[in-house]
């Protein structure tokens, strides 16, 4: 699964942000849509559980920025969450969209041959409680055998959990903050990583040629200009995360 999953994302080489946030509010359905419709064969999201149990797809910890609604995501039920509008905040015509769940959104993207870069993204109290629950989620499903997925977080409680839970997926290390290139390496070799999300702000070329060198891939966001993102394949990146459909040159 691992090759096939990397193979996929090397002939991909652009991952939807958040489905495609330029063109749809982000980690709705409409934004996968935008996505499949533009012709990305990759996207990204956010998975966390709310009070009920679900695995949602939102990123932020709160449902304010992204819907009409107030409050912590993992306070509220799903019913109470599946009320709520989260597509007006980014445009009018997309008045009543919704916060999926993970498993709608696996379900149209293997139904259209969409790989998922799944970003596990828990609460503050809940680590290991996300790993495990995206895990038995996809394991029920037999969601690896139906389209490529891909596992990463910033967290690496989550990660380490996930990697006990569900050892034969592969995982990739996100970062947010600068790290010695010899703790990087180290960390990637402790999670078995295939691959290394990082901001396109902080990444060298000098980290680039040792990730890959290391036999993994390398992964940025947020890569919104062509020329950019251009640069970035010429120094060996695998992948860029974009808001926009950039078309590999």
């Amino acid at each position: 699964m691992h090759n096939s999953t990397l193979a996929s994302l090397r002939t991909a080489r652009v991952i939807g942000h958040r489905g495609l946030a330029a063109a749809a509010p982000e980690n709705t359905m409409a934004a996968f849509v935008a996505a499949q419709q533009a012709g990305l064969r990759w996207v990204e999201l956010d998975a966390k559980l709310c009070a009920s149990g679900e695995l949602i797809v939102l990123h932020d910890n709160s449902v304010d920025r992204t819907s009409n609604g107030r409050g912590r995501a993992h306070a509220m039920s799903y019913q109470q969450l599946r009320k709520l509008d989260a597509g007006s905040w980014f445009s009018p015509r997309f008045a009543g969209e919704r916060i999926p769940l993970l498993q709608d959104v696996l379900q149209f993207c293997a139904d259209h041959g969409i790989g998922i870069n799944i970003e596990l993204k828990p609460n503050p109290v809940d680590y290991v409680a996300t790993a495990r629950a995206v895990a038995d989620l996809l394991r029920a499903g037999d969601w690896s055998a139906r389209l490529p997925l891909l596992i990463s977080s910033f967290s690496l409680q989550s990660l380490r959990a996930f990697q006990r839970y569900l050892p034969e997926l592969p995982r990739g290390l996100l970062l947010e903050r600068r790290w010695p290139l010899p703790r990087i390496l180290a960390e990637l070799d402790a999670l078995a990583a295939v691959s290394f999300h990082y901001d396109d702000s902080l990444i060298t070329p000098e980290q680039i040629a040792a990730v890959r060198a290391s036999g993994r891939d390398v992964l940025i966001w947020t890569v919104n200009d062509p020329a950019r993102a251009k640069a970035l394949w010429q120094l060996g990146v695998t992948a860029v995360f974009s808001d926009q459909p950039l078309v590999p040159a």
